[in-house]
């Protein structure tokens, strides 16, 4: 029905989106037409690198731990060393500092959804993730104003994790978030619903 058809949606939209600004990250480019039937996973780089075996399912559960665990939003770089496993300090600030904005301070959602959309997985898994970590409620839907937190998250954890691609303008990204959503609200209800 309309949920399915907005599902659809709002994965090829998604998908195309984060590739015209990922551009070359991917190891292998499903088209559209494949899309979710063929698994992909990006080339991480610097302290990223260690992440390049995991799976999707790893990353879900990642996700997982963090919302059991109920962090805040920002944490600092012992809160994701003991979230990840990540016993070498130095790794721990490199991640920080790549993904941070100098504070010692890392958006935790980047970190996960940027690891969602590298690791190895169909496009339909790694939206799958990405839609629950910004499904705040647990409703099963997302609004306009967290699919716009969603996109940005999304692409900045996979352009700094591959050191490839760029980052939307501010207006560049409004005007994707404003078409994601249209295409994907087929219903109009404000409210982009998980299938």
């Amino acid at each position: 029905g309309a949920t399915a058809r907005a599902q659809g949606v709002s994965a090829r939209a998604f998908s195309q989106r984060a590739r015209e600004y990922t551009e070359g990250a991917f190891s292998t480019a499903p088209q559209p037409a494949n899309m979710g039937q063929t698994g992909s996973s990006a080339t991480l780089t610097g302290p990223f690198k260690q992440f390049e075996s995991y799976t999707q399912e790893q990353a879900d559960e990642l996700l997982t731990k963090y919302k059991n665990l109920d962090l805040d939003f920002a944490i600092d770089q012992k809160t994701l060393q003991d979230l990840v496993g990540i016993t070498d300090d130095a790794v721990g600030k490199a991640i920080v500092d790549s993904l941070g904005n100098g504070s010692g301070i890392v958006s935790a959602l980047n970190f996960l959804c940027g690891l969602a959309l590298a690791v190895k997985g169909t496009a339909e898994a790694k939206i799958n993730t990405v839609f629950r970590a910004y499904d705040f409620d647990g409703s099963g839907q997302i609004s306009n104003d967290e699919m716009a937190i969603l996109l940005v998250s999304s692409f900045l954890g996979i352009v700094k994790m591959t050191g490839r691609g760029r980052l939307p303008t501010d207006k560049e990204m409004e005007k994707h978030v404003h078409t994601a959503f249209a295409e994907a609200d087929r219903d109009l209800s404000g409210k982009i619903t998980k299938g």
